[in-house]
């Protein structure tokens, strides 16, 4: 209860790193966090959606979902450090 009766400015947060930009474009919601989701028809290279479904039977389409979400995540930080 001390704690939560002392002023923000007396508290020490020295031992805590700083929350930058990239921490909160990456961070990821609690576990009960379910995005919502689109059903679409998508044609994939017989070889790819094969090696996703040998390698993720259960799961495939959401290792498909993750590694597209990483591709944009990577472009928009490239695009991030030329513009800056």
């Amino acid at each position: 209860m001390a704690l939560a009766k002392r002023r923000d400015e007396k508290i020490d947060f020295s031992d805590i790193a700083e929350l930058d930009e990239l921490f909160f474009e990456n961070a990821l919601r609690g576990d009960t966090y379910r995005p919502t989701k689109k059903q679409l028809t998508l044609r994939l290279d017989t070889p790819t959606l094969d090696w996703f479904r040998r390698k993720y039977p259960r799961g495939y389409q959401t290792e498909i979902n993750k590694v597209l979400l990483q591709h944009i995540l990577d472009k928009q930080r490239e695009a991030r450090k030329k513009a800056g």
